[in-house]
């Protein structure tokens, strides 16, 4: 039987002999103007050196390639970057030397090299104490989970991540890097995770938090469902004890830019990291903390209610009251020891499709978070956590809310009363008049549900003005009956006006935007339809839209004191630049950007954290586009921007000297 065969049968016998071959006294490297430890090392480089010239035979390679690469690692001990390359990179090298060649086993032959190549490192797990494995084989490991992890997934995880609790190998967590992490996560088996990473010392715990955090915190770093992974293996291994990444969260949660600028997303995401977290939290740790919780919760609520995005304001209350009432049910609990404590039924049905979902991504049932869940009620009382009720989904929007077993259903209805009928619309003109008339939640809701269709069609037929006086009716009607969905419609229905004849109504839009008369709300809103515009227009649309953005919107706007206005302004320029093409961005558009940013400080320079936070984030992103069209404008325009650009940094310079405390 071949040493390979030996290996992919996992004969214990045969790997103990391939175990004694390499572990032979190696020679040390008799040439002194090398690198490496061992002769084996060198005679490894040289092989795969020649190799790359087609000096040696592939044959010889395959065939020899396992116990190369386990001698290697067992005698080299010095890190090395170029040996570690030679070793996980030659899958790549040997693609490149079969490019354009007609050879049906290339492909065959590189899978063969991957597992050739990992079961060597699996040699040197059973070899030794996997806490003093060297530098070396570290940084292979390290090496080659980052470059595998893609094309050759399930090579990486039947040969080597899936074997390790088969051979009881167990890493301390500081001998961890995240592309192993990350992979260990993705065998998406807890037990096996639990088994294999240990907690030996401090250092690892320290390891442990450190990749945790950046991996939880850091904005779609993992798919949700590892994250909900990762954060049970959490309080499984620290006992519940999270209140460290809690905090984390919670700031990032309570971040003035985060809460007030228009990223509906990011909000989204770290409330259900934060629920997430607490959720698995262990309740002792929950009451010890409860301190640290309402500090975040009353810092960081008045950020979210001052948004003008109501799912946020909607989302912040939900996920607040939530863990409230927990540390009032947990006190209760600990106090008198009752085992059946739960949480109020507004809670666990919420109405709000925004809290229905974020429950639902949050749910992860385990016996991690237990303790949590069970207070969501009875089983068949809490379906809302796992799954939307069929009935919510199908039940019409025109419904009064009035329950169906009502015992006045019995009652004969009374004919010399009609019922209200619908009030769709089939034309703008329609709308406008209607609009104007006072009618019923339930028929506004109807008028509103059908407009955006209607503009998205129609407009383009109508005359100018007719245009106009749509947006105008939609700028400054009031929406008494608070309702998020007639919210969305009225959104839609501004940018569907846009998309169907950008000339003309994009002007007066910006226009009506830096009225006085104007709200903040109303001015949030307009801005987030431009952005949005932005997106999905053609670039014919998008020149205009840019020279309107430009030409009418004046630096006054920029200066105006309201935090929630001036953020989401400053996203929608920075946005609209990052998507112009090169050529359409002109030195005095960069030009009046970067003035009115250095305009936005008081009569001292100094500006609010979350403004100066949020143009810090614009520079950074907006420069090697700045470079760009710097390097391509006239040298006067050069000379003007960079200018700007100076005036810009040392403004910023000035504000990190002077800081200012968040209001």
């Amino acid at each position: 039987m071949s040493k390979i065969n030996v290996l992919d049968n996992h004969d214990e016998q045969g790997w103990i002999q391939l175990l004694d071959q390499c572990n032979s006294k190696p020679e040390l490297a008799k040439s002194t103007n090398n690198d490496f430890d061992c002769q084996c090392g060198q005679e490894y480089f040289d092989s795969i050196e020649a190799y790359q010239l087609e000096l040696n035979s592939g044959t010889y390679l395959a065939q020899n390639h396992i116990q190369m690469v386990a001698r290697v690692l067992l005698h080299q001990h010095r890190l090395d970057r170029r040996l570690c390359s030679k070793i996980v990179k030659l899958p790549d090298m040997l693609a490149n030397l079969k490019k354009g060649r007609k050879d049906d086993s290339s492909d065959d032959t590189i899978a063969l090299i991957v597992s050739q190549i990992l079961k060597a490192i699996l040699l040197c797990h059973t070899s030794s104490n996997t806490s003093s494995l060297s530098p070396f084989v570290l940084s292979v490991i390290s090496s080659a989970c980052q470059n595998y992890r893609i094309h050759f997934a399930d090579i990486l995880r039947q040969d080597y991540i899936s074997q390790l609790p088969t051979y009881q190998v167990t890493l301390p967590c500081s001998v961890i890097n995240q592309a192993l992490f990350v992979a260990l996560l993705e065998q998406d088996n807890l037990d096996n995770i639990d088994a294999t990473i240990s907690l030996d010392d401090n250092e690892d715990i320290v390891t442990l938090k450190s990749m945790s955090k950046r991996l939880i915190l850091r904005f779609n770093a993992l798919n949700w469902h590892l994250v909900s992974l990762l954060v049970c293996f959490l309080a499984q291994k620290l006992h519940g004890n999270l209140a460290w990444i809690l905090d984390e969260s919670m700031t990032l949660w309570a971040d003035p830019v985060i809460a007030k600028a228009y990223v509906h997303q990011e909000v989204i995401y770290y409330t259900q990291i934060s629920l997430l977290i607490f959720s698995h939290m262990n309740p002792k740790v929950v009451l010890d903390h409860q301190d640290q919780l309402i500090k975040w919760i009353t810092k960081g609520l008045p950020n979210h209610f001052t948004s003008t995005d109501h799912r946020s304001i909607q989302l912040a209350k939900y996920f607040c009251e939530i863990v409230t009432e927990t540390l009032k049910a947990y006190d209760k609990k600990e106090a008198s020891g009752l085992e059946e404590s739960g949480l109020p039924m507004t809670l666990v049905r919420p109405e709000e499709e925004v809290n229905r979902k974020m429950v639902q991504s949050v749910h992860h049932q385990c016996r991690n978070a237990l303790a949590f869940w069970c207070m969501f009620g009875k089983e068949e009382e809490a379906e809302v956590i796992t799954k939307v009720d069929k009935t919510d989904k199908d039940t019409n929007v025109q419904d009064d809310g009035i329950d169906d077993d009502d015992d006045d259903d019995d009652l004969d209805p009374i004919e010399t009363l009609d019922a209200p009928t619908k009030c769709q619309i089939a034309y703008i003109r329609d709308f406008i008049d209607v609009l104007k008339e006072d009618k019923p939640y339930d028929e506004k809701l109807s008028l509103f549900q059908s407009l955006p269709n209607v503009v998205l069609h129609q407009l383009k037929l109508e005359h100018p003005q007719v245009g106009r006086d749509l947006l105008d009716l939609l700028v400054q009607w009031t929406n008494d009956f608070d309702c998020p969905l007639i919210e969305k419609c009225r959104k839609s229905s501004l940018c569907n006006a846009l998309l169907s004849r950008m000339d003309g109504n994009v002007q007066h839009l910006c226009a009506s935007l830096v009225q006085k008369s104007t709200s903040v709300p109303v001015q949030a809103l307009l801005l987030d339809v431009l952005s949005n515009v932005a997106n999905q227009t053609s670039l014919s649309d998008l020149q205009t839209l840019s020279k309107a953005a430009f030409d009418i919107l004046h630096l006054d706007l920029f200066r105006s004191p309201q935090v929630p206005i001036r953020i989401p302004l400053i996203l929608f320029y920075h946005r609209l630049l990052s998507i112009m093409p090169l050529g359409m961005i002109r030195a005095e558009m960069l030009n009046a950007y970067l003035k009115a940013l250095t305009s936005l400080g008081d009569d001292t320079g100094n500006i609010d954290k979350a403004t100066e936070q949020t143009i810090a984030y614009s520079l950074h992103h907006l420069m090697p586009k700045l470079r760009d069209v710097q390097l391509a404008s006239p040298e006067s325009d050069k000379e003007r921007i960079s200018q700007g650009l100076n005036s810009m940094r040392s403004w910023l310079w000035q504000l990190q000297q002077n800081p200012v405390e968040i209001k």
